[in-house]
């Protein structure tokens, strides 16, 4: 079975690689924490799977409220994958904040 529907690979590896730079352009603070935490945490991260994220490094998240997230470097991200709490309330929303 093709499971890539005539795609063309090349084109898609050399997009991937592109969005690769890009995320390496908007994350130099992430990046460098990530090189720093890599001396403290197995993999550079408090969880293991957070290697497997997509990027060359794990987000470091400043702030969230509600389905948006701001990491370190000051980019704004919706939360799609939110996670146990987040995904029940959202982030820091102010009724569960101010309990």
């Amino acid at each position: 079975m093709d499971t890539t529907f005539g795609l063309d690979l090349a084109r898609v590896e050399a997009l991937f690689k592109r969005e690769l730079r890009r995320f390496d352009e908007l994350h130099p603070r992430s990046a460098q924490a990530y090189r720093e935490n890599r001396r403290h945490w197995l993999y550079g991260a408090p969880l293991h799977w957070m290697q497997q994220w997509p990027g060359n490094c794990p987000l470091l998240v400043k702030e969230a409220q509600g389905a948006r997230v701001t990491d370190i470097d000051g980019q704004q991200s919706g939360d799609f994958a939110l996670g146990d709490s987040g995904a029940m309330f959202g982030h820091a929303q102010p009724a569960g904040a101010d309990a």
